[in-house]
C-alpha cells in the first residue's frame, strides 16, 4: 500500500469510519489558509505576543518549512474523513536522515472533537508510517495550554522528553 491508497484502510469508531486521504493542489492551499492563522493563534496564545506578530512568525515558518508547496520533499498532508466527510486534516514530515516522523498538525473541526477521530487518525498514521514507510519514531510538539491535545497524546503512548519554559521578569 503506497500513500494514495491510505484511504483503504479503515477503523470502526463506534459505528464511525475513519479514513485518511492524500490531500490534493485544492485541499492543500485551503488547508494552508487556515493552518498559519491557527498555528498563529497558537503561538499568540503560548507566548503571551500580539496575533500579528504571531502570524508574521507563522507566515515565514511555513513558507521556509514549505518552499515547494504540496511537493515539498518528506511533507505529507491528509484529509481526515469521518463516513466520507472531510472532518480535519493531518500533516506529518519524515526526516530521512534519522527515519523519524514529526507530527506538525492534526485539526479536527469543533463538531468531531471528543469523539476520538484524533486518537483513530493517528493510530491510522502510526500504521502508515511503520507499515508504508518503514519510520519507527513519531514526535510531535504541543503548547502547555493545550491539555486537552496533552492528554490525546499521552494515552496514544507519546513520551515527553523536554519542557520549554519561560518566565516574565518584573522590574
Amino acid at each position: 500500500m503506497d500513500i494514495n491508497q491510505i484511504n483503504d484502510v479503515k477503523e470502526e469508531n463506534e459505528m464511525t469510519i475513519i479514513t485518511l486521504t492524500s490531500m490534493n493542489e485544492e485541499e492543500f492551499n485551503l488547508f494552508l489558509d487556515a493552518t498559519v492563522p491557527r498555528y498563529a493563534q497558537s503561538v499568540s496564545k503560548a507566548q503571551e505576543i500580539s496575533f500579528e506578530s504571531a502570524l508574521e512568525k507563522a507566515t515565514s515558518q511555513t513558507g521556509t518549512l514549505l518552499y515547494e508547496g504540496l511537493q515539498t520533499p518528506n511533507h505529507y498532508f491528509f484529509q481526515i474523513l469521518c463516513d466520507g466527510t472531510s472532518i480535519g486534516n493531518l500533516w506529518i514530515y519524515i526526516d530521512v536522515n534519522t527515519n523519524s516522523a514529526f507530527l506538525y498538525e492534526i485539526f479536527i473541526v469543533e463538531e468531531g472533537r471528543g469523539k476520538r477521530i484524533g486518537y483513530h487518525a493517528i493510530k491510522k498514521a502510526e500504521e502508515w508510517l511503520i507499515h508504508e514507510k518503514g519510520v519507527p519514531k513519531f514526535g510531535l510538539h504541543v503548547f502547555a495550554y493545550n491539555e486537552r491535545a496533552h492528554k490525546l497524546y499521552q494515552k496514544l503512548g507519546f513520551q515527553e522528553i523536554s519542557f520549554t519554559m519561560s518566565k516574565t521578569i518584573e522590574p
